[in-house]
């Protein structure tokens, strides 16, 4: 996978991955996804030696003590990783999703949503995806 065409999802619920995962296999973005089942993963995978640049990374802010807002932090403070656009996942009535907002988030997805409303969200993700390898290859 090339992280010039990769999304990341950070996401602890073994459910939650999957019907991501589904969702995105369904707009033909699965082969983009690679997934952190925590946040020490995913600072591992974004910090780490073998540093991984997505071009999206989508973040489930539903982590003890606040640790998934901690990592969106961390993601908008290094100039290695400030640009990458962060969707945070949440619930919608969470106070966190106005903060992330607040961080640099570039939006949030509602969670838990029924696979139907999630394929519509990936397929919104997917004309945004498709739009971006279409910018890169009239560079």
């Amino acid at each position: 996978m090339s992280t010039q065409d990769s999304i990341l999802l950070v996401d602890a619920n073994p459910e939650d991955v999957e019907l991501t995962l589904l969702a995105f296999s369904e707009n033909d973005l699965g082969d983009c996804v690679r997934v952190a089942h925590g946040v020490q993963e995913a600072l591992e995978l974004l910090f780490g030696e073998q540093a991984f640049r997505p071009t999206m990374i989508l973040l489930d802010l539903r982590f003890p003590d606040d640790a998934g807002l901690a990592v969106l932090r961390r993601i908008k403070r290094d100039w290695r990783t400030s640009m990458i656009p962060v969707v945070v996942l949440s619930p919608s009535d969470e106070a966190g999703v106005l903060e992330a907002v607040g961080l640099g988030a570039a939006g949030s997805l509602a969670k838990p949503v029924d696979f139907e409303e999630f394929l519509e969200a990936a397929s919104g993700i997917s004309l945004y995806w498709r739009s971006r390898r279409m910018q890169r290859e009239r560079v």
